[in-house]
């Protein structure tokens, strides 16, 4: 845990309301940064009923269901590749199946239907329930 005690001068920010308020309780809550892009892009017009981006990693959900085919996204592009390609590849399904937050981010962005299953840890439940939830009524957390 960070000991924000011990920084006074630094202002911290959340981007859930959840887990990281209880590590700084005095964090500011903001929305995560990706939810503010300017997406000026041009989606594709084919459009392919579902689409599967599931982690590969140890952060992978516990909950998977038997997928056909899955695109673990962080394998085709990197930190430098443009924003635009990854929308436009999310941009050709109607339905859209991940454990990767900024996966489910996005597709709620291009209104598509998304099925979010949390990762290992906290992080996308909390992100789900802090941002996603009250904003984006076409995203749907799957637990069980």
């Amino acid at each position: 845990p960070i000991d924000a005690k011990n920084h006074k001068k630094i202002h911290y920010f959340a981007r859930d309301r959840e887990y990281s308020k209880k590590l700084i309780p005095n964090a500011t809550f903001c929305h995560d940064m990706s939810f503010y892009l300017d997406l000026k892009i041009c989606l594709p017009k084919e459009r392919i009923e579902k689409g599967y981006f599931f982690r590969t990693d140890n952060e992978s959900s516990s909950l998977l269901p038997e997928i056909p085919f899955s695109v673990d996204i962080s394998a085709v592009g990197n930190e430098k590749t443009r924003a635009d390609y990854f929308f436009q590849l999310l941009g050709i399904y109607e339905t859209i199946y991940t454990d990767r937050l900024h996966v489910a981010i996005a597709g709620a962005m291009l209104q598509k239907r998304v099925y979010l299953y949390p990762n290992s840890y906290w992080k996308s439940k909390s992100i789900y329930h802090s941002s996603l939830e009250e904003n984006y009524s076409e995203i749907k957390l799957i637990e069980n």
